[in-house]
């Protein structure tokens, strides 16, 4: 006869859900690590199939390149063929490379204001005006939508054969929540296009963009870089070297030469009003600045204004008239 006390009863408990336990928790741990490296291995392999099929239905199916060229067509995009990004970069020269980016290689093509390739005369004066309007036209499209490029500058104004403008490198680009007067944010961008309100203040709105735009209507009617460190030093920074110019009534010596600025009247009318323009966009308070909307209604008004005729009634004046105003004015 024996005794079985309670404590020998639990430790029998114990010992046999130990023995059962221990198995079960590590065959559901390896069935669930098993389950876990097919479906890996599964997904991989559906991935694959994938980017083969969409590869082969737009290189072999003609149907696929005709629906992506009227998609392109319809949203304004040009579709590059293969030959024609092989031309553009030199068959895909190394020293044309800009950088490497998460889409891809990007690669350098042309400058045709005051970069290798530029021709003087190449760019003519009405062709600019083109470019500053179109240019300002997307930005102020971009405005509309509360949005702020924040890089605009003359390397990513981008052109096709046609001088037609494609604003490019929307990487540093804001959306502005609705209502806001300004994002608070670190200053970026490119010397020689950065807001000096908003490097001090930190405040970026769209009035940034305006101020960087005028610096790109200096470039347009000077050919000059934005910054240039061969220059005085008063002088780096185009946008300080233009207000000085425009101040000290000096724009002559500001002006690209082949613009005809000394020879053509209608020309030098043009471009002391871009000049204007340009001088109201580098105001240093972003409130003195006219909006991006604004910007286009009077870049359009100066392309479309006849200054010849202005010339013609200037010049055509009758003799007494030309001795009254001489004399002064009329006294009442």
């Amino acid at each position: 006869m024996f005794l079985c006390t309670v404590h020998d009863h639990f430790n029998y408990i114990s010992k046999c859900c130990e023995s059962f336990l221990l198995p079960a928790v590590g065959a559901s741990l390896a069935t669930f690590i098993i389950m876990f490296i097919a479906f890996f291995f599964w997904y991989r392999r559906k991935k694959r199939q994938y980017v083969s099929f969409v590869s082969r239905s737009i290189t072999s199916a003609p149907s696929s390149m005709e629906n992506m060229e009227k998609l392109s067509r319809y949203n304004g995009v040009h579709l590059f063929s293969y030959e024609e990004l092989e031309e553009a970069t030199n068959n895909f020269d190394e020293t044309r490379e800009l950088g490497d980016g998460g889409f891809g290689t990007v690669y350098y093509v042309s400058d045709h204001l005051h970069g290798e390739r530029a021709m003087p005369g190449e760019l003519s004066f009405p062709t600019r005006m083109n470019i500053a309007i179109e240019t300002a036209s997307a930005l102020a499209y971009l405005h509309a939508s509360d949005i702020v490029h924040r890089d605009v500058k003359t390397n990513n104004i981008l052109l096709d054969n046609n001088f037609c403008v494609k604003v490019a490198d929307f990487g540093l680009s804001r959306l502005f929540p609705i209502n806001a007067t300004h994002v608070s944010t670190a200053p970026q961008g490119t010397p020689g296009y950065v807001d000096p309100e908003y490097h001090q203040c930190y405040q970026l709105t769209d009035k940034s963009d305006v101020y960087s735009f005028g610096v790109v209507l200096m470039e347009l009617i000077s050919s000059m870089p934005a910054v240039d460190i061969s220059r005085h030093r008063h002088e780096i920074n185009l946008s300080t070297m233009a207000i000085n110019k425009i101040q000290s009534n000096a724009l002559n010596e500001l002006v690209d030469p082949s613009l005809g600025f000394d020879s053509d009247y209608s020309a030098r009318k043009m471009i002391c009003a871009v000049a204007e323009l340009a001088f109201q966009c580098l105001q240093s308070a972003k409130e003195m600045r006219p909006s991006m909307e604004r910007v286009v209604e009077i870049l359009k008004d100066i392309q479309s204004r006849d200054y010849s005729a202005e010339k013609a009634e200037v010049i055509d004046i009758p003799s007494d008239d030309v001795v009254l105003l001489k004399s002064g004015p009329i006294q009442p």
